[in-house]
């Protein structure tokens, strides 16, 4: 007999409402609202704060208004304290004290900087396309007013709806995060640097740092584009000065952005190969540097707030930094892979005790930013949390410090880290004379480690056996007004010299033609001047 079947579940008389799902949307890195009474310490927050990629690149401004490096920094400030107090962007409008603001743009900003800068944002509109296809042209920047009650200035502010949008929909598309201080606090000399920073920053957050490679790309821009991404002054038929916008990329704007923690960048023009040594391309080379200590985030138990070494208030490190640089650093592929937290403790002591004793381990000491003389001088600008970080982001990207220790016999390793402990014990106080009974051998070693390198001198055209200069032409517009010439000329110099004569082919290869001469200084010189129109950069001794 089978048995008797269930009757049926009841339907439920109310729908399951299941909460809508949101959208994603990144956040600030270093919140501006808990520094509001101490600006000063916005170099130790390094506040960074995420825009879209239709704010970063390709932004026209409509208007007769120049924007300023000022200007841009006002506007970066706002939308990042907008942003971080509403990244929904459903206020209708936002407020800050206006003292805050001045404070937070430098020491020496005046209120009538920041009413003359809001004037001109509100004048200012904007072009810019998103990704999925509609542009949006004459977009004003924001809206400002200022409420005064008693003493105190509280400025007001308000985004049109194409930009509140935009912010509100960050996750959607691709975005970077923009550092504040570079833009701001520290201020860049040129108008034009604001903008090419947006477009490089938005190129190298597509690519994350990897330990043990280069990390390094290039990105090449025509000189008529870049005019565009920095609005570049044209004159009405559309020509504009090569050689200050040449000076701009190469010089203006690397030194505007050495404050940026988040990438390096180097910049040569690239020439066309005719004659008059066109500029075909701008190419950046851009080097992403290893994660800023405030993007690491770790979680620890509180038996771990004692990690790391107590030392003296100066060189003091937080036990934090020890766990994010193990987390940051000692990764599979890296040159630390397999490093605890007390092994980089032991490794920062070494470097710091090198520099103290200003006894060089390694050529590192004299060259690197974060080595012997240099990393004291880091240590009383920026504090010892942020010189650690910084010495170990350059072991992590070129090992030196650590790759020589590594090579050393263990007996060795272990004196120069008892060395360097016992230092540290001096410091805070503490008994080190029995980590100091080593033997004379190890001590005289250490004192030899590094014996100065002779200076070369560098080879000129008195000493030299090979010159070497690269043509702009052709090999067919050589041969005979170049090569037959100089083989024609009589020289009356007494030294004979290889000249090696190099050109490109259609495919781009290289190619040599080397003649045998004997001028003198002067008239080499003369026959150098003669073949400036048609030479490319300058000529190499070897």
């Amino acid at each position: 007999m089978s048995a008797p079947s269930r009757p049926p579940m009841p339907a439920p008389t109310t729908p399951v409402m299941l909460p809508k799902r949101q959208n994603f949307q990144p956040s600030a890195r270093g919140s501006l609202s808990k520094i509001v009474d101490t600006p000063h310490r916005v170099h130790d927050l390094a506040p960074e704060s995420p825009r879209p990629q239709a704010m970063l690149q390709g932004v026209r401004v409509d208007s007769n208004h120049i924007l300023t490096a000022f200007d841009y920094g006002v506007y970066e400030y706002l939308q990042s304290w907008a942003f971080e107090n509403d990244k929904a962007m459903e206020q209708r409008s936002y407020s800050m004290p206006l003292s805050t603001l001045r404070r937070f743009m430098g020491p020496h900003v005046k209120t009538a900087d920041i009413d003359a800068s809001l004037d001109k944002l509100f004048n200012v509109r904007l072009s810019y396309t998103l990704a999925s296809g509609p542009r949006f042209e004459r977009v004003q920047m924001l809206t400002s007013w200022q409420k005064v009650e008693g003493k105190d200035v509280i400025l007001g502010w308000q985004y049109p709806e194409p930009i509140r949008e935009l912010m509100s929909n960050l996750g959607v598309g691709k975005y970077a995060h923009l550092e504040l201080v570079p833009m701001t606090t520290n201020g860049m000399s040129s108008r034009w640097s604001p903008p090419l920073y947006k477009w490089i920053a938005f190129e190298a957050s597509q690519r994350k740092w990897k330990p043990g490679q280069p990390n390094t790309f290039d990105l090449k821009i025509e000189p008529g584009r870049l005019v565009g991404e920095i609005d570049f002054p044209e004159d009405e038929n559309g020509k504009f000065n090569i050689g200050k916008l040449t000076k701009f990329a190469t010089e203006t704007f690397i030194k505007d952005i050495e404050n940026v923690r988040k990438f390096s960048v180097a910049c040569e023009p690239e020439y066309e190969a005719v004659r008059g040594r066109k500029i075909s391309a701008y190419k950046f080379t851009v080097t992403v540097n290893p994660p800023s200590m405030h993007n690491v985030r770790v979680r620890y138990h509180k038996t771990q707030f004692r990690i790391g070494a107590k030392d003296d208030a100066r060189y003091q490190v937080r036990s934090d930094i020890w766990l994010k640089a193990s987390k940051a650093f000692s990764v599979e592929g890296s040159p630390m892979h397999g490093l605890v937290h007390w092994k980089l403790t032991e490794l920062w002591l070494v470097a710091l005790q090198e520099a103290i004793d200003n006894k060089a381990l390694t050529p590192g000491f004299e060259t690197r930013p974060y080595r012997g003389e240099s990393l004291l001088m880091a240590i009383e600008a920026e504090g010892a949390d942020y010189a650690c970080w910084g010495f170990l982001s350059e072991e992590v990207a070129d090992p030196d410090l650590i790759a020589h220790l590594d090579m050393l016999p263990r007996h060795l390793r272990s004196f120069i880290a008892s060395e360097a402990e016992s230092g540290r014990r001096d410091r805070v106080g503490w008994k080190a004379d029995r980590r100091r009974k080593v033997n004379k051998k190890s001590t005289d070693y250490i004192d030899s480690l590094i014996q100065p390198e002779p200076v070369k001198e560098p080879i000129t055209f008195e000493t030299c056996s090979k010159i070497h200069i690269y043509f702009s032409l052709p090999v067919e517009q050589l041969e005979g007004p170049v090569f037959e010439k100089m083989k024609s000329l009589r020289w009356t110099g007494t030294r004979v010299v290889r000249l090696v004569n190099h050109w490109s082919t259609e495919d781009g290869q290289d190619e040599t033609y080397s003649i045998d001469i004997k001028p003198t200084f002067e008239e080499w010189c003369t026959v150098l001047h003669k073949l400036t129109p048609i030479k490319k950069g300058t000529e190499v001794y070897s």
